[in-house]
């Protein structure tokens, strides 16, 4: 079944002192051989079986297994050759110690497209088979020596391999587990399975049935014994050949206890990566805060159908009045002047401006202010509604800003003429505050007086007859629908400098986006940084996973394979990580929510479950993207070296 012809091979054969391992190597296998292989220290023995195992390529003639040539002048999969025909058993055993018997055992069939009923049914027959059923929930850490050998041997065995490679399989054990496991590999032989066993033991090249003697890199002697072991053919094991397919579950496993054991190290690099994605999460919350501001906003402050209409310089007549109202489009047209107003107390000078309400038959219609305590104030009743941060202005300290409502204040109202710069003079007005404004989230805090009293202090200021008209630059229409801004701007942008609603929106909400942008800088700053930190422990993992990768290789992982061992751990931190860093922005939510909630009237920062996810999404990608560079160094080790590895 396997047969090698003229091999040989060369290492550094590119350097002054090249070194001959094998050279012309004639051999011939066959199934039912139970085969030693000795020689002395750097006769080429371990190469040897290297190359039968294929974890080694040779560098001439050629390696013949069932038909199938492997050469290297052909393109050959070494890789699937391990994982179908190869069964390992190490003189290290090689076994993974925080996982149990039958986990160990069942990593052999890793790459095996089964389900995981077929493989618990493989397993428990290796077990069997080398007499370990008592022990198949012990992890590999609890077991003596040869009971470690013996799941070696059944890890070898599950996938029913043609060959089954051993390297002094019993260079650490004691005499009588040696026998026995001698025993066990004559019972292999005897079901057709071709065993091969590098060793320096006499007793063991004695008791196998044909014995090989190497010397420098050749054959010196190939000697069958008097009594070859029996083969049985009607207990002949045939191998089993299944589709490829890398079971990640088990890799998981793998790697979850791996996480467990290092927990302290991943939990700090965990911590790391979740202030970043926290800081990702509360910047695409502040995106809907934003809407929640703008919504607010919109009742509030700013309405989605005002538009203002200005000429630079320039007045604008009562004509721009019957011209809005032909189109049909506005409700209200009307000027609105700028106020300031001021209270004298004692010696100091508090300075606030004044902004107007709509009529009372529009204040439920259009944006309107929402009152906190008490009522807007009526038009001809002089008074006016204060916002909370103007009302702090007036009390005593530790007094509530409602006890204002009710009182009344003497104010001076100014309304500049910034068109003809006409002087205006400072008008006094005794004004009953009759309620009190929450608080708006950003801009100029303004008290709110009726349109009507608003133009009788703008005339009284300026020097205006009560009948005469205010001259103005600026009006500022009401449209019936906000689906008919884009119309209205039309039709009047030529004429006049147009303010639309979202010009408004703009600029107002410029400092928001300035903002989530500081925090989504900062927050890929720390990822970034998290990143190298966790890509600097992959790359730890990479040198403290040795033995792992070089069992994977042996057992017939393939390049992809090899690199989802790190992406596998890569995927727990990074959701490990993306978890703390929800409760993260979780906590920042609710400690700020609470406050502005109810001190504006809206939640700046809004999470959702898409949110949610996304920072999950991307704290994965983002770990996963940092296992990279590890994950491709860790395919190229040679997993001859590696599996040395002490």
């Amino acid at each position: 079944m396997l047969k090698l012809q003229s091999l040989s091979k060369t290492y550094y054969p590119d350097k002054a002192y090249p070194v001959k391992a094998l050279d012309n190597i004639n051999l011939e296998f066959l199934s039912d051989e139970f085969i030693s292989i000795v020689g002395e220290s750097g006769s080429g023995k371990s190469t040897l079986l290297n190359i039968l195992g294929g974890l080694d390529k040779l560098d001439q003639g050629e390696m013949i297994v069932d038909g199938t040539v492997y050469s290297n002048d052909t393109k050959y999969n070494l890789t699937d050759y391990r994982r179908e025909a190869v069964g390992f058993i190490f003189q290290e055993f090689n076994l993974i110690s925080h996982m149990t018997v039958h986990e160990n055992i069942k990593l052999a069939l890793s790459t095996f497209k089964m389900t995981e009923e077929e493989k618990d049914k493989l397993v428990d027959k290796a077990v069997e088979d080398v007499g370990l059923s008592y022990r198949v929930d012990n992890k590999a850490n609890e077991l003596s020596g040869g009971q470690k050998q013996r799941v070696a041997i059944a890890r070898a065995l599950v996938k029913k391999p043609k060959v089954i490679l051993a390297d002094e399989p019993t260079g650490a054990l004691d005499s009588e587990t040696s026998a026995e496991i001698l025993q066990l590999f004559k019972n292999l032989a005897r079901k057709g399975r071709l065993i091969i066993i590098v060793t320096h033991d006499e007793k063991v090249a004695q008791a196998s049935n044909r014995c090989i003697r190497l010397k420098d890199g050749h054959v010196v002697s190939d000697k069958l014994r008097e009594n070859p072991i029996l083969i049985s053919h009607e207990e002949v094991d045939h191998s089993i050949v299944i589709e490829r397919s890398f079971d990640l579950m088990a890799v998981f496993a793998l790697s979850f206890h791996r996480v467990k054991e290092k927990r302290w190290r991943y939990i700090l690099i965990s911590l790391g990566i979740s202030v970043g994605i926290g800081g990702f999460i509360l910047a695409l919350a502040l995106g809907n805060g934003v809407e929640n501001f703008l919504e607010k906003s919109s009742s509030q402050i700013i309405d989605g159908r005002k538009i203002t209409l200005m000429k630079e310089d320039e007045k604008i007549d009562n004509s721009l009045y019957f011209e809005v109202k032909k189109t049909g489009l506005a409700e209200i047209i009307q000027p609105e002047f700028n106020l300031q107003a001021r209270l004298d107390q004692g010696k100091s000078t508090e300075y606030f401006g004044i902004k107007t309400l709509h009529k009372e038959k529009y204040q439920n219609i259009y944006a309107t202010p929402i009152l906190k305590e008490g009522s807007l104030p009526k038009k001809g009743k002089k008074g006016i509604a204060l916002t909370e941060a103007i009302a702090q202005k007036f009390i005593k300290e530790g007094q509530a800003v409602n006890n204002l409502i009710g009182q009344e204040l003497s104010f001076k109202i100014m309304s500049p003429d910034t068109l003809t710069h006409y002087p205006s003079r400072w008008d006094s007005q005794k004004l009953v505050i009759t309620g009190i404004i929450r608080q708006p989230f950003m801009g100029e805090d303004f008290a709110y007086i009726p349109y009507e009293d608003h133009i009788l202090y703008t005339k009284r200021s300026r020097f205006l007859g009560k009948n005469a008209p205010v001259p103005t630059n600026v009006f500022h229409v009401y449209l019936k629908d906000k689906k008919n801004v884009a119309e209205f701007y039309q039709k009047f942008k030529d004429s006049y400098e147009v303010i639309t609603p979202d010009n408004v929106l703009k600029n107002m909400t410029k400092v928001f986006s300035q903002f989530q942008v500081a925090i989504l800088i900062v927050s890929f700053l720390i990822l970034f940084i998290s990143s190298v930190m966790a890509g600097i422990l992959f790359f730890i993992s990479v040198l403290e996973r040795q033995k792992e990768i070089g069992l994977f290789k042996a057992l017939g992982g393939n390049s992809r394979d090899i690199r989802w061992i790190f992406f596998s751990e890569a995927i727990i931190i990074g959701f490990m990580a993306s978890l703390m860093g929800v409760v993260v922005s979780g906590i920042v939510q609710l400690s700020t929510s609470s406050l502005i909630v109810s001190k504006y009237g809206f939640d700046l920062l809004d999470i959702d479950v898409l949110h949610i996810t996304i920072g999950v999404v991307f704290g994965v990608v983002i770990t996963a993207f940092s296992a990279l560079l590890p994950a491709n160094r860790a395919t190229r080790l040679d997993p001859i070296k590696l599996l040395k590895q002490e």
